[in-house]
């Protein structure tokens, strides 16, 4: 009995330390580079916990301790389920994905011969059971993955997980490639946030057709305009500033700039004439 108590014991003390020094991580960087390489991931994890935390519950249930971890009993279930929510929100698939290990394990011995004998047969089954679903949803994801993997744009991947170290990673990659690739940024331009726009604007005027790009710009800008605060949309509005060779005040609104802009296109155009 006192193993089993200090077993827990120490189980959730390394659960309970990696929590501050995971806390240093950003989880949402750590999720955006899982599903770069891994997509969708919000389904990947949850299978790896659906699978964990179920494969425990069934195991809990043999009177012999088949579990590689210290949690036969209900309460040490609850427990871990606590710190394993609390911990997976703050690290991410960091700590989730390799918890898909453990339902493996203890497959691994309710089959061998040490335990087989001890099991009662509704449990053998039913562990057999639950991991053989698991491991379909396994390929069945592997296949999405792929497919996923094949046909999503870095543009796609941007706007998904804009702000994140891999999506700036992408957008300094884009911007340095020859031709310059202006077309997806005008696409992240139409959907992406000020922040992520911000990024790359300084280049992207460096190759920008006013004719096209301001409307782009001021819609942005209107689409903008009530999300964020303005510090972002400065920015776009110094963009504008350079392309349309006009000055119009910091707050000024989306319908002043095409105003404005519509209103140098025909001074050009009779100028022109």
């Amino acid at each position: 009995m006192k193993k089993k108590v200090i077993g827990k014991a120490i189980y959730f003390a390394v659960l309970l330390s990696m929590i501050p020094v995971s806390a240093h991580a950003c989880v949402v960087c750590a999720f955006g580079l899982f599903d770069y390489y891994f997509p969708p991931v919000k389904y990947w994890m949850i299978l790896f916990s659906v699978w964990f935390l179920g494969t425990m519950f069934l195991a809990r249930k043999t009177d012999v301790s088949i579990n590689p971890l210290p949690l036969r009993d209900l309460t040490g279930i609850i427990i871990a389920t606590t710190l394993f929510v609390v911990a997976g929100a703050i690290a991410g698939p960091i700590l989730i994905t390799p918890l898909a290990i453990w339902p493996l394990l203890i497959v691994k011995r309710s089959m061998s011969k040490k335990f087989s004998a001890k099991i009662d047969v509704p449990t053998a089954r039913n562990l057999k059971i639950f991991t053989a679903i698991m491991l379909v949803g396994v390929i069945a994801l592997s296949i999405w993955c792929r497919e996923i993997y094949k046909t999503r744009t870095n543009v796609d991947y941007i706007i998904k997980w804009e702000g994140t170290a891999i999506s700036r990673s992408i957008i300094n990659k884009l911007s340095r490639e020859e031709p310059y690739p202006i077309n997806d940024f005008r696409k992240i331009i139409e959907k992406g946030s000020a922040y992520v726009i911000s990024l790359f604007i300084k280049s992207f005027i460096k190759h920008s057709d006013p004719e096209i790009d301001v409307p782009i710009l001021i819609n942005a800008l209107e689409r903008l305009h009530k999300k964020v605060d303005l510090y972002w949309l400065d920015d776009i509005q110094k963009a504008l500033c350079t392309l349309t060779k006009m000055q119009i005040p910091n707050e000024g609104k989306a319908a002043q700039w095409r105003e404005a802009w519509e209103k140098q296109k025909k001074t050009i155009n009779i100028s022109g004439s």
